[in-house]
């Protein structure tokens, strides 16, 4: 009676073994096709938004060149302001110059 309760045991235990060895496998096997699913996800999605992301890039590079030529020529603009209005203080600052010495030395 003991064999046959040990060879029940050794079955049920090898049962058990094999259902978990089944069971590790589809776990497995269920994560190697969500990764190659995912994979395939991924490179479905770079394939879709690569030319939208090339379409904006262009478009970026297209506004920073307006931009930078914007403030060129808003430099530009303002380096000439400052060069006129120095210009007209230019000669009330000589005026002022040559009235002081004037004023101090005589004429």
């Amino acid at each position: 009676m003991t064999d046959s309760l040990y060879d029940k045991m050794l079955k049920i235990e090898n049962e058990a073994q094999s259902i978990s060895d089944d069971y590790d496998q589809k776990v497995k096997d269920a994560k190697e096709k969500a990764k190659l699913e995912l994979e395939e996800l991924s490179e479905s999605l770079d394939k879709e938004n690569s030319p939208k992301l090339a379409d904006l890039k262009a478009e970026l590079e297209q506004k920073k060149a307006n931009l930078e030529k914007e403030v060129k020529q808003n430099i530009e603009e303002n380096q000439e302001k400052i060069r006129q209005v120095s210009l007209q203080k230019k000669d009330k600052f000589i005026i002022k110059i040559v009235n002081r010495v004037i004023d101090n030395y005589g004429s």
